[in-house]
Parts: structure tokens; sequence; C-alpha cells
């Protein structure tokens, strides 16, 4: 019994969830490749495993020759007859394998055949598990912000929550724990990709399944949702049992159901209705509290007709409330549109003809409205990156002038300029020295100023010298834990300097008593990092 490899394959199946026949097959496929590095060829070798035991061996059929020319796959007649003493040429002989004689190569390249096959066997365990939970609702922690994008941990995985998919004014914080809706999972080489949703209706339907025993057994059914996210959230609710009022149980006592929800969709307000086959008593249900005087239902063409028309007052007060509304004015002009825009800027994706001047409200509003414009000129440009640098990613025709003015506004946006020169990095560094991160190949002048304006723009640094090094400690002593190569003057220096941390923290080189001592007179604290203290 092969007691070591029976232990390692249960511990594999308990913490990566891979069953043993996969892993057992992984091995066997790993030893008739290194039977086939090792011999050439490995057609005619063969490979049994007990799953029982885990004892495996490995043979080879060989063909009994009196001359051998290819001994991968023939075998002399007087070594045949020491296995079958009966063996005659012609006659087919198993031959015993000692996985032992492997060489190295043969042996790593078996070992990589099993630690992929058990890479593709946990991605595919991976799917599995998050593609059975598409269209639910798990708790996550916000690990990260990517750009415009948040990457939160599910668990075994990460999930992506895109900017699409946020609620606009929502903003978390590393290692919070909020609720999310699985809007899709896809298999990747990388594995499963997971696209997250905050927005999404179907997140308040599976928050009320999870908060209302009634809608998780049936008993009280949601028919319909519709959602702003972020604003407001109207569900029609139908009863299976004539005893149970959907509305109530939805609402809970003292609202205590629904105020669960509303909380987990930070202050999203939510109207519970009855649902109704009749399309008119349903509008009234969904108008309510205010008292409707007549509706007009279409059952064939689906089309529910007001008898009051949107007049542009009407119109100018609900997109000065709300600019997204927008989208749902039949007859836009050229105020509706203006007053939509200036309450926010994003609302331009909904105007059908753009104007400049609608343009230039937009982008003065929110400079990321410039993706919307159709035709971007170089003033509308302009006013964007003014308004917002990070508007630059939006430019369609990256004009020097324009790049100049986004940094001047801030010297981040240098990462959305894959072509930089001299005077482009240097208008960055004037506005932050943390820009220094994205500069392609930096001059030394560059780096120079950077460290000077913020001596720890060194951890972006990688081809650093001692003159570097000293300009940024003298500026801020902290700077000293991102130096590759320390030396005594360099830690003395930091010292001197000072900062906001302990600067003897970051010291790699063995404490003399008299760096000790500096460090202590420069800030008693210092001495909490003192190894050997007398």
């Amino acid at each position: 019994m092969n007691k070591e490899l029976m232990e390692a394959l249960d511990v594999l199946e308990k913490e990566k969830n891979i069953s043993k026949d996969t892993l057992l097959g992984a091995i066997e496929q790993s030893l008739i490749q290194a039977c086939k590095n090792h011999f050439g060829k490995a057609d005619n070798v063969h490979v049994t495993i007990d799953p029982e035991t885990c004892d495996f061996s490995v043979w080879a059929d060989r063909e009994v020759k009196e001359f051998v020319e290819d001994p991968a796959l023939e075998i002399s007649l007087e070594e045949a007859r020491k296995i079958n003493t009966n063996a005659e040429p012609g006659d087919i002989v198993k031959v015993q394998i000692q996985s032992k004689e492997f060489g190295r190569i043969a042996t790593q390249n078996a070992k990589n055949v099993i630690l992929q096959k058990i890479r593709e066997e946990e991605r595919k365990v991976l799917y599995d598990q998050y593609y059975g939970k598409e269209k639910e609702v798990v708790t996550g922690i916000v690990q990260r912000v990517m750009g415009r994008n948040i990457s939160i941990n599910l668990g075994r995985a990460d999930g992506i929550l895109s900017e699409n998919e946020q609620v606009k004014g929502e903003e978390f914080k590393p290692t919070e724990r909020i609720k999310v809706y699985i809007l899709e999972v896809k298999d990747t080489p990388k594995g499963p990709r997971i696209l997250l949703s905050r927005t999404h209706p179907g997140l308040v339907k599976r928050l009320f399944e999870s908060e209302v025993a009634e809608v998780r057994d049936g008993t009280v059914e949601i028919r319909s949702i519709a959602r702003e996210a972020g604003s407001r959230t109207k569900i029609a609710v139908w009863s299976n049992d004539p005893d149970v009022d959907p509305v109530g149980a939805c609402v809970g006592m003292n609202g205590a159901r629904v105020n669960a929800i509303v909380s987990e969709l930070r202050g999203e307000k939510i109207d519970i209705i009855n649902w109704d086959e009749n399309p008119a008593i349903l509008i009234e249900n969904a108008l309510s509290p205010a008292k409707v005087i007549a509706v007009m239902a279409d059952p064939d063409a689906l089309e529910i007709l007001d008898e009051q028309q949107q007049t542009e007052r009407v119109c100018l007060a609900a997109v000065r409330k709300k600019g997204e509304a927008l989208r749902h004015v039949l007859f836009q002009t050229s105020a509706v549109c203006l007053a939509a825009v200036q309450e926010n800027g994003l609302a331009l994706r909904f105007v059908r003809i753009q104007t400049e001047e609608l343009c230039m409200a937009a982008v003065r509003t929110n400079g990321a409205a410039l993706r919307y414009v159709h035709r971007q000129t170089e003033e509308i440009c302009l006013a964007a990156v003014h308004n917002d640098d990070d508007a630059l990613c939006y430019v369609r025709n990256k004009t020097r002038e324009i790049c100049l003015a986004a940094l001047e506004q801030g010297g981040t946006s240098i990462r959305f300029l894959p072509e930089q020169d001299e005077e482009l990095q240097l208008a960055a560094l004037r506005t932050s020295p943390y820009s220094l991160r994205w500069m392609v190949r930096p001059a030394r002048e560059i780096l120079m100023e950077g460290v000077k304006q913020w001596g720890q723009a060194l951890q972006f640094i990688a081809a650093q010298d001692e003159e570097l090094c000293m300009v940024a400690l003298k500026n801020d002593g902290d700077s000293l834990r991102y130096v590759y190569r320390q030396d005594e003057t360099l830690c003395r220096q930091a010292l001197a300097s000072g900062g906001w941390e302990c600067a003897l923290q970051w010291i790699r080189l063995p404490q003399t008593p008299q760096l000790c001592l500096q460090a202590i007179q420069a800030d008693g604290m210092n001495l909490c990092y003192v190894r050997e203290q007398n």
C-alpha cells in the first residue's frame, strides 16, 4: 500500500474538491509521459493503478527478437526468457518498468503533467461552483478598486463589479462586506470570470426571497419589478393563498423586512404594490397614492396611454430633479435637454440630436460625459479635461494642447498617454509627483525632480543610484523603505531627515550602536525597533 500517495490524494480531494479518480488519471498520464521522455516513445506502455491501495505498476509490451534494433519496442531472447522461460521469437513479453530509473527531465515533465491537470480541474471545479450560483445573490468582500471597476472577493474566486453595474453614488471601502448579484460566469483559460451587479432588478428579487419566508416558499410571488438603481424600485406582488396579504408579508411588522432590504440597498426607496392582470388596475396601484382620473389600455398593442400628454413644464421639472429622466421624454426640446445635462452630464447619452452647446454643458457638468459626444471638437475636449483630467481617456484625437491641459489639472492622467515626451512628463510632475508611476522611460532629470518633490516617489524608480536615493532621503526619511541597496551613509541621512514614521524600522543593515543612538536621538519612538537593547 502506498500510504503517502493515498494521504496526499485525500488532502487534495478535500482542499481542492478534485475527485481521486481524476487525480489518479493525472498520475497515469504523467507516468506515460515520463516513459515517452525516457525511452523516446510510449505507444506500448501501460499503467495500472489500484484505487484502493494507490499501488501502481508500469510495464511495456516488447516483441522478442534475436537481434534487437529498437530497445523501446523489442527485447532480446535471452532477456525475455528471464521473464518467461517459454518465450520464443515473435512473442510479446510484458517488461516491468521501474519509475525510479527515470531521469531528472522525465521526472520533471511528469510532475508538470500532474500540476497542469490539477490546475485544470481546479479551474473546472471553480467554474462549476460559481456557474451554479449564476443569477443568485452572494456576499463578497471588497478587495481593491481597479480603475473604474471594483474587485470583489467571493471566497475561492474574485468577481468584477464594473462601472456600468455600480449604483451611482455608492462608495465602497476595502474589506467592506456587500451583497452582489452574479450576472454571468464565463470560463476562461485563467479561471472563471465572474461578472457582478448591484443594479440588476434580480438583486432586489433575491433579497426579498432571502428576507421574506412567504416569497421563498412560493406563497407570495413577485410578478414584476421596475428598478431605477439607487433611486426607487417598484415591485408587484401576488399571493397564491387568499389568507395571506402579499404586500403585508413583504413589508413585515413595522416595516422590519423591507427596511432590512432598503438598508442593504443603501437607502433606495422600495414601493410594493398588488399585482393585477388588468393593466388599468395595475397602473392605478402603481401610481398610488396619487388619484388616477382615467386610464386607457390597449391590450393588443401592449401600449398604455395616459390622457395627459407630456408638457415642457412637466419635463423640465422631471429632468431638473434627475437628468436621466430625459430618456422617458417623448419630445425633446433644447431647453429640456440643456436642463438634463446641467443636472447630470451623463444624460447626454439620451439626447437624440446633439449640439455643441449641449455637449459643452454636459462636459462642464461631468467631464466623463465626453465619451457620449458624437463629434469631439478641441473646445469640447478642453472643457472636459478642465473639469476632470481623467476625461483624457475619452479623447479620440489627443492633441498636445489637450494633453497639457489635462496634465495641468492632474498629473496622473499621463497614464492615458502611451506616447510621452519630456515636456509632457514635466507637466505631469508639476501637478503630481505620483505620476512618476506611469511614465514611460523618464529622463534622469525627471526622476531627480520627482524625488525632490516627494521622496517616496523612489518606489517607482527601478534604476536607483546613490545620488537619487540621497535626494529622496533628504526630502523624506521614510523613503528609506524603497531603497534597494542600503549603506550606512543612506541610513544616517534617513535618520537625520526623519518622517511620519520611525525610520529605524526600514533599515535592513545590522543595527550598530551608533545607528541606534542616532535614531533614538532623532525620535525616541525608534527605541521600539532596536533589536538588542541595553
